[in-house]
């Protein structure tokens, strides 16, 4: 152990990284063990390196909990979590724009919605909360927000979103045109993330083929705009992300 005295205070040296740092007088013989002889830096890394350890061996409670399917992340052949996306390229590029809010456009079986969970996964290992949902469920949601009898019950709705790092809303252009209260809640939803409102993420993911927001919302141009201004927006491919310019090329 190096022991060093600088004005009247006691320096050692970290056994992890080698930097000199202060000790109180009562823990010089404690730091004389290796084991104990860390700087706050290397204490720091060592228990989030706990934490991360304690995250991946809960992962199933807390992907069960951020309402992360079963099929989106456990291999129906084996029975076992995927080692691997099955659609690479797809959860590739989601996780390198994890910090934006994305729009992801496929047919069904493309990997969009196991490619978004698949990053996910990754977010709840780093610690991050997370929230994955179809859209008819969450507007179901809504409408209990709505009718009830509680006070403060939209609010707490959107308290909810609000606590979290990343909602994954996924079949958002898989269904027909929502109920007005519907297009209210989706309208404020994207008001409040694209304002800041709101500072989650949001990740949308559907079939979002020509025309179809017209389908869903009775005027689409205001969500159009959002989308334009505020989302990066590709396609899943067999081969490549591709930049997939719903905004532009989807007006009817």
């Amino acid at each position: 152990m190096k022991r060093e005295e600088h004005d009247g205070q006691t320096w050692v040296d970290c056994s992890i990284c080698g930097q000199m740092f202060p000790v109180e007088k009562w823990m010089e013989t404690l730091c004389e063990d290796a084991d104990f002889r860390h700087c706050d830096v290397c204490i720091s890394r060592l228990n989030e390196e706990q934490k991360q350890r304690e995250r991946r061996e809960n992962l199933p409670r807390l992907a069960a909990a951020a309402g992360i399917p079963d099929g989106y992340r456990i291999d129906r052949q084996t029975g076992k979590p995927f080692t691997a996306p099955p659609k690479p390229h797809v959860a590739r590029w989601i996780w390198e724009n994890r910090d934006r809010n994305l729009l992801i456009s496929g047919a069904t079986g493309m990997g969009k919605s196991t490619g978004a969970c698949w990053a996910a996964l990754r977010m709840l290992e780093a610690g991050k909360s997370v929230r994955y949902v179809k859209l008819r469920r969450l507007l179901a949601e809504w409408r209990t927000a709505r009718t009830s009898d509680e006070p403060m019950a939209e609010d707490r709705f959107f308290g909810r979103i609000h606590g979290l790092d990343l909602l994954i809303l996924d079949e958002v252009a898989d269904k027909k045109k929502t109920t007005e209260s519907g297009q209210e809640m989706m309208y404020e939803l994207l008001d409040m993330i694209c304002d800041g409102e709101l500072p989650t993420r949001l990740w949308m993911l559907g079939n979002f083929r020509q025309g179809v927001l017209e389908e869903v919302f009775g005027d689409a141009d205001p969500v159009y705009r959002r989308i334009e201004e505020n989302f990066l927006c590709a396609g899943a491919e067999e081969k490549s992300m591709q930049r997939f310019r719903a905004c532009t090329n989807n007006r009817a």
